[in-house]
């Protein structure tokens, strides 16, 4: 689905595109106004990660137990000890079909504004192998891609740089010693949501 959006933020979609028919008709049922049209979070221009992914599980025919909560942050705690899935803590082993799970940091110039996390989906993975870092290939919306860096082409996937154990047991004693998993600043890698063989 990531390859049908577009945008600085591949937050935009044709509504007549084809492949996203499953996810317009899943958003169409799970996130509307009272008049029937889409909610601010699943329209073409502001559409939000979390449609992005529950649409993705929607449109291969596999809807998530748990969606229409509205707020990234929340995947996290909601399927710990969910039966059928299970939670890989930053730095473990992510595999392509894992839900990227991600907390925010408050703004420190608004302090009060509401966090919200972000959610995105492995495509692929390269471990880090001793010293040299590995990568994670994820597809999201909402966010900007590395691909083409600042740019609305389709298919704007974002590369995680990933530190392995060796790159981070050398820099630990760093007067700030780097993440695991390294994205946005003021977002944090929970970690990876896992659905388990059925």
């Amino acid at each position: 689905m990531q390859g049908h959006l577009y945008g600085p933020l591949a937050n935009q979609y044709d509504a007549h595109d084809v492949v996203l028919q499953s996810a317009l008709h899943y958003w169409k049922s799970t996130c509307h106004n009272p008049d029937g049209s889409f909610c601010d979070e699943a329209k073409s221009g502001s559409l939000q990660c979390v449609e992005f992914v529950t649409g993705v599980f929607a449109a291969v025919g596999d809807p998530l137990p748990v969606s229409g909560i509205g707020q990234a942050n929340q995947f996290w705690q909601l399927y710990q000890r969910r039966a059928g899935w299970q939670e890989i803590p930053a730095g473990g082993m992510p595999q392509p079909g894992d839900i990227v799970t991600w907390s925010e940091d408050p703004d420190p110039l608004n302090p009060t504004q509401e966090v919200y996390g972000h959610l995105a989906l492995v495509v692929a993975v390269q471990a880090p192998v001793g010293l040299r870092d590995g990568s994670i290939k994820i597809a999201q919306a909402n966010a900007p891609g590395s691909l083409y860096p600042g740019s609305g082409h389709t298919g704007n996937f974002y590369l995680l740089q990933w530190h392995g154990p060796a790159y981070l047991k050398v820099h630990r004693a760093d007067k700030h010693p780097p993440e695991a998993l390294v994205s946005w600043p003021r977002f944090h890698v929970q970690g990876f949501i896992r659905q388990l063989d059925q």
